[in-house]
């Protein structure tokens, strides 16, 4: 036989370790000392204390364990002591382990001691376990705290035959028509027994000892492997001697009967076999599975055991208050025929070891596809595997993301051994995509305290996008019109349909030609909508528009519209041939974010607002506008043409020019403000350049696609600059706001105006010493013809650069 290596842990049956709890110091160990079999950590702490997993000497670990465990509360030890564990054991065999000096007094400290028990076994007996303490300043030891514990050598279990030495025990064999063998060996009166399997382990056929009692004995060839021969002899024994182990016989427990006042109880069926040596066997089956227990010889009711000499019983137990006295009542039934068949009776036992274990199933729930508004269950199973009551104390995560329970119990709830209890979740979703979350299930299974089941599912929705959010028409002439469209797209996985349109139309906004409502769009599908904006008369025209769909959370999305009707404003000409865009009011960001791209400092951003309209020159002033008013060509690339922007002229000499073309037109022109000039650069944009962001992000006098179309920089000017409007304009019809030249305002500069600047109508610090330039020019690099460029210029220089020119504005009345 392979012997079943356990090692049983208690007073009540064959021990291993056994602790009396002798205590022979002054102070009681009760609450300061623990021994286990298995700690919540070996690292020593304050606070909380470290956890007794399994202790002695109420468990059974395997025998291979290497360790045992003191878990010891050193209380009270002063700053600079340092403690000692300590084991004394038979023939003066001695182990100890100090711990670490103490920095500081603690009232209360955490130690975990190992206890080597392979050390420990090498002298089998009574050992004392002491821990105390040695000051620095004392040199004889105080004791904190003793007890006594026995060790025995490890016990071979050969099918419930214990043996410690290589030695022959006789037994004896009842056999029933199931094919389970019951095996007894008595020592005074004291019965110990044990199931065998249906097929004995070597090779000798239950069937074989069907309906017959025999004699067996077993030899233990080896007391570390415990393998024995069974062999057939004899005939039925009156008693047999188990050995002795260090003083302790092999002893049932209580009455047989295990009685724990914290476990639940359970009814099962059992049966009653007795023999004639006055001991009672009772048999019981549950799902197949064999219980049993011993009675003493004299049952507590004073029911002798030989009244129950070859009858069967069915038999009722009940346990006292305090669960430690039990009482016998006998309801006689007729015998049982087939001796292993089993009678009904109601008996509750309650294991010492009745704990519960959860088992949940299923971990996941995919609750798969669920369309928004709809709704789908699905249920999770709480099971209790253990032997004891699994109460749920809480559940933790739900309602979430659209997950939440349907009727559940209400925690804390009870699991009854065996039993389970269904949990249904309701799955229903609100919004488009996959929802995840966790639902944990906390209960008192030891093993499993909190067990967690993942909940997924997902829906197919409409997800409506609007771009723009808004749509500015600019300036429009009344009695004019200009369209301007917005796209709606459906982002989502389901089909999106538009139910209607409104707000339109108003204050000269109408639609042009749109789709009749309802009207649908497939998913990654888009549907163009056209505004046309009509002003009837000379003022700033806003309203909204609201689109209506079936998008969930969105039951409208919102479309701004704006425009300025004007009365001859689109574009404007003087005498000279200037052309001039109307710039409406407005507000805008100025500056740069920091991340941009070029920043230098001195950009930050801020919000400026605009009360007044006026004209800005659609492109720089060319050289032969210069020469129409001023007489002669100061600029030093010359030979580029009168279309090519005059250059080379300083601050003072435009504001002459400015004076003379103002008595020649008898209007007003002037230089822009800064916050002017970046405003119609932007044209309604937030990006680096007018139509995008910068593209060349490593050397800035390569090809940038956006720039490349708008400006004539360091990459494509060939170092000069070119006649004005050849490349495309800004959105609101200005010409070179990027490179060519750049371009003088009427500001003063100071590196950190931005930050005090007024929101309204800036123009600038009073006085200064440098004026600004913007734009970047034909020399600069792609970072240097960014809309919030900043270039200082010293207005001492008498002289200009041949990279710097100027367009002007005229003030609208």
């Amino acid at each position: 036989m392979k012997p079943k290596n356990w090692l049983y842990i208690g007073m009540s049956v064959v021990l291993f370790l056994w602790f009396g709890g002798k205590v022979y110091s002054a102070t009681e160990c009760t609450g300061d000392i623990e021994f286990c079999s298995q700690v919540s950590s070996t690292e020593s702490r304050e606070s909380p204390p470290i956890n007794c997993v399994q202790k002695f000497p109420d468990n059974a670990i395997p025998v291979d364990a290497k360790y045992g465990y003191v878990l010891v509360n050193l209380k009270n030890v002063a700053q600079g002591d340092t403690a000692i564990a300590e084991c004394v054991g038979p023939g003066g065999h001695k182990w100890e382990k100090p711990f670490e000096q103490w920095g500081s007094n603690r009232a209360a400290w955490y130690e975990v001691v190992q206890l080597p028990l392979n050390e420990l076994l090498e002298a089998p007996g009574t050992w004392t376990f002491t821990y105390y303490v040695k000051s620095p300043n004392n040199p004889m030891r105080r004791e904190l705290c003793s007890t006594t514990f026995i060790v025995a050598p490890s016990l071979l279990e050969i099918d419930g035959i214990w043996k410690d030495t290589a030695e022959t025990i006789s037994f004896y064999v009842q056999t029933y028509t199931a094919g389970s063998a019951v095996v007894i060996a008595t020592k005074d009166l004291n019965t110990f027994y044990t199931f065998l399997d249906p097929y004995i382990r070597d090779g000798i056929d239950i069937n074989d000892l069907a309906n017959h009692g025999h004699h067996l004995s077993a030899t233990f060839n080896d007391s570390s492997h415990g393998t024995a021969d069974l062999t057939l002899s004899g005939s039925p024994p009156q008693s047999y001697t188990l050995k002795k182990v260090n003083g302790l016989l092999l002893t049932p427990s209580y009455n047989g009967i295990w009685k724990s006042p914290s476990c639940s109880g359970a009814t099962m069926s059992y049966y009653v076999q007795t023999y004639d040596t006055g001991s009672a066997i009772v048999v019981g089956t549950s799902d197949l599975a064999s219980y049993y227990v011993f009675l003493d010889p004299d049952f507590s009711d004073g029911m002798n055991a030989n009244e129950l000499s070859g009858k069967s019983f069915c038999l009722s137990m009940s346990f006292g208050s305090a669960g430690l006295e039990d009482t016998l009542e006998r309801c006689v039934q007729a015998p049982l025929s087939g001796s292993h068949q089993s009678a009904v009776a109601s008996l509750t036992l309650l294991n010492e070891k009745c704990t519960p274990q959860i088992d949940v199933s299923p971990l996941t729930l995919d609750f798969g596809t669920v369309t928004i508004g709809e709704s789908l269950d699905k249920t999770f199973s709480i099971e209790n595997t253990g032997s004891g009551t699994l109460t749920v104390s809480s559940f933790v995560g739900l309602p979430d993301k659209g997950f939440s329970f349907v009727n559940p119990p209400v925690p804390p709830f009870t699991v009854s051994p065996g039993a389970s209890q269904s949990i249904t979740i309701r799955f229903t979703p609100d919004s488009s995509g996959t929802k995840t979350t966790l639902l944990w299930v906390i209960s008192n299974s030891p093993e499993y305290s909190s067990v967690s089941v993942q909940i997924s599912g997902n829906s197919d929705n409409p997800n409506i996008e609007v771009n723009p959010a808004s749509l500015d028409f600019g300036v429009v002439e009344i009695w004019s019109h200009s369209d301007n469209t917005f796209t709606i797209w459906n982002e989502g996985t389901d089909t999106l349909t538009v139910s209607s349109f409104v707000g339109l139309p108003d204050k000269g906004f109408s639609f042009v030609t749109p789709p009749t409502t309802p009207f649908s769009v497939s998913p990654g599908e888009s549907q163009p909508i056209t505004v046309r904006f009509s002003p009837d008369s000379a003022s700033v025209k806003t309203t909204h528009v609201w689109v209506h769909s079936n998008a969930p959370g969105e039951d409208s999305v919102t479309v701004s519209l704006s425009g300025t009707g004007c009365t001859s404003c689109v574009d404007f000409y003087n005498s000279l041939g200037m052309t001039f865009k109307y710039i409406p009011p407005g507000t805008f960001t100025m500056g740069s974010p920091t991340i941009e791209l070029g920043e230098r400092g001195g950009e930050y951003q801020h919000q400026v607002k605009l009360t007044k309209g006026f004209y800005m020159q659609t492109t720089e002033v060319t050289q032969a506008q210069w020469k129409a008013v001023m007489g002669s060509n100061p600029s030093y690339f010359d030979a580029c043409g009168d279309g090519c922007p005059v250059e080379d002229v300083s601050w003072e000499e435009v504001q002459t020019f400015i004076s003379y073309l103002n008595t020649i037109e008898e209007d007003t022109y002037r230089l822009p403000t800064e916050a002017e000039w970046e405003y119609a650069c932007r044209s309604g944009t937030s990006t680096a350049f007018a139509n995008g962001e910068i593209t060349q992000t490593e050397y800035r006098c390569s090809y940038d696609q956006n720039l490349h179309a708008v400006g004539w920089y360091c990459y494509n000017s060939q170092d000069t600059p070119h006649p004005v409007a050849r490349k495309t304009p800004n959105f609101w019809g200005l010409y070179d706001m990027h490179g060519n030249v750049s371009e003088y305002v009427q500001d003063w500069f100071e590196y950190d105006y931005y930050f005090f600047s007024p929101v309204t109508d800036p123009t600038g610090p009073i006085s200064g010493t440098h004026k600004i330039q913007r734009g970047g020019s034909w020399m600069d690099d792609s970072q240097g013809c960014r809309s919030a460029q900043r270039f200082a210029y010293t207005i001492t220089l008498e002289e200009g650069f041949v990279n710097i020119g100027f367009r002007i504005v005229k003030e609208y009345p």
